[in-house]
């Protein structure tokens, strides 16, 4: 990204002035941007329910914008998409569209193709952060790009090569670039047809990193070496972290603020949506009242060969974020994150699905694995115990299900706005074949501190003793049979499956027959392999 600073613009306190373009009439230098939403679902639900409700679906007509805009860069037009109105638990028969959901009743307001996709055609509909403009881009060479005001069903097609970023802006304001190889960022108010010219620019689009405020109203855009943060509604810029290397900036959990961090190992720079510093480090794991952290861990790594699902070897350890003094530890899980309440936390666990339990051990719910890849399980901004999980809303105090219900080989990515009042469902025909997840090795296990930091095994054949070989196969020679209860940890080796390259160490190997073997080390300070099916936690 390059950031021009031409030659009008003011800089104070690192903060840049913008004009405005009334008249839409400057040749801005902008590029192309489409904002791909990688959403995942499965076809394992079959569409059973029967429709709740007569719904007459018809094309939102063009209406006439609060001001006229220039036909230059935006052209009124009759709306691409149509506005109908569902309950939960109805289905949905589209395969592309957007359903916000109401999350207390379950009302659904579904926005969709007024003309199906054709065969080459993948149209991509998304909506902003605070779902007031919905974005689609449709067609190939050219794409066509359309903003559809949620309220009015205003809808609009930008001309001249623009194009919107769904990332960038609230309200009636979108974020919209012009060109490809240099780019300028406009904020477009599709309302008025006013501009902003932030002054932004880039080399290459791949080169970008951005994320935007949970309301919207401001964003953060960087080159991997300078980042700025800008508000979408004036315009104004502000050089928060400058100076860096192959930097990304991502939002930090709970919209608390943003994070820069390097590509590779290293400490990220935290900053709050003003732009002001935050403590520094991986601020991702804090519990939301910043009491709590949660470190994930792992004894190793295992080969995988063959296809499928492949398994981990991994630990989740809570600690006080001040003293770094442990409180728990979850053996044969994966951190996937904090609920608002800051003592609930979701896992991913051994049949490769999700469970949320809170910091005692205790279980508030499992989700299953889906089957095809899923926009995963959320926590409700605002309430511990709502969460967005296989294309429902679900409360897990009551056991009630808020569904959506659509077709077989159809993704769906859910998202919660600012406030936990909705669930914005984006749907879409699912490209590719099912595939496997990782999944733990060993089931959870819960442990209350005080416990050594060693991750340790026992062999569990329920009476029969353990072959220890010399090789993950059974054709290999036994070293020894280790008795029932045996203590065993991990011992690293190093493994490779292509002879040019150096092998590396992991601590097992999945065999293409599916079977997992372990190489461990036994108290008396033996190594080899045993086969993972007749291990267990230690106690």
């Amino acid at each position: 990204m390059r950031i021009a600073r031409p030659s009008f613009f003011f800089w104070g306190n690192r903060a840049a002035a913008v004009y405005v373009v009334l008249s839409m009439k400057w040749a801005i230098l902008v590029a192309v941007l489409s904002l791909l939403l990688a959403g995942c679902s499965g076809g394992d639900q079959a569409p059973g329910a029967t429709p709740s409700s007569a719904s007459t679906a018809t094309a939102s007509p063009a209406s006439t914008p609060d001001s006229t805009p220039d036909p230059t860069f935006l052209e009124s037009v009759t709306s691409p998409l149509k506005k109908s109105g569902h309950q939960a638990g109805e289905l949905l028969s589209e395969d592309t569209g957007i359903a916000f959901m109401d999350a207390t009743s379950g009302a659904i307001e579904l926005w969709s193709l007024v003309d199906p996709a054709g065969v080459q055609e993948w149209p991509q509909l998304s909506p902003t952060s605070d779902g007031q403009l919905l974005v689609l881009h449709r067609g190939n060479s050219p794409v066509r790009h359309y903003v559809i005001r949620r309220d009015t069903g205003a809808a609009y097609e930008l001309k001249d090569g623009w194009a919107p970023d769904t990332s960038i802006g609230f309200g009636k304001v979108i974020g919209v670039w012009k060109g490809t190889d240099y780019a300028s960022l406009g904020l477009l108010d599709v309302g008025t047809g006013d501009m902003i010219q932030t002054g932004l620019t880039r080399e290459f689009l791949s080169n970008s990193s951005r994320t935007s405020s949970p309301d919207g109203t401001v964003f953060v855009v960087g080159d991997g070496a300078e980042f700025v943060l800008v508000s979408a509604s004036t315009g104004t810029e502000k050089v928060v972290k400058d100076g860096l290397y192959k930097h990304r900036v991502s939002p930090l959990p709970h919209g608390k603020g943003f994070a820069i961090a390097p590509e590779g190992p290293g400490e990220a720079f935290n900053f709050d949506w003003s732009g002001d510093p935050l403590p520094r480090g991986n601020a991702f794991n804090l519990s939301p009242d910043g009491a709590l952290r949660a470190v994930p861990g792992s004894p190793g790594e295992i080969l995988s060969l063959g296809m499928g699902a492949f398994p981990v070897v991994a630990t989740v350890t809570i600690v006080d974020a001040a003293t770094g003094e442990p409180r728990v530890r979850f053996l044969g899980a994966s951190f996937h994150g904090w609920a608002p309440d800051s003592r609930t936390l979701m896992v991913g666990d051994e049949d490769g699905g999700e469970r949320i339990i809170d910091i005692d051990g205790r279980e508030i719910a499992r989700v299953p694995f889906p089957g095809l890849v899923q926009g995963g399980t959320q926590f409700s901004p605002v309430d511990a115990s709502i969460a967005i999980t296989n294309r429902a809303i679900v409360d897990f105090r009551t056991g009630r299900k808020l569904e959506l219900v659509v077709g077989n080989g159809t993704s769906v990515f859910g998202k919660w706005n600012a406030a936990g009042t909705e669930v914005a469902f984006l749907f879409f025909p699912t490209p590719g074949k099912d595939g496997g997840v990782a999944a733990q090795l060993l089931p959870l296990k819960y442990q209350a501190a005080p416990f050594t930091d060693e991750v340790a095994l026992k062999v569990s054949t329920g009476g029969d003793c353990l072959n220890l070989r010399d090789a993950p196969a059974v054709t290999a020679a036994v070293l020894a049979c280790l008795p029932d209860g045996t203590h065993l940890t991990f011992e690293t080796v190093l493994l490779t499956t292509n002879p040019k390259e150096p092998p590396h160490e992991f601590i097992g190997q999945r065999s293409e027959d599916s079977s997992i073997w372990l190489h461990v080390r036994t108290g008396a300070g033996r190594t080899g392999w045993v086969n993972a099916t007749y291990v267990a936690w230690a106690d």
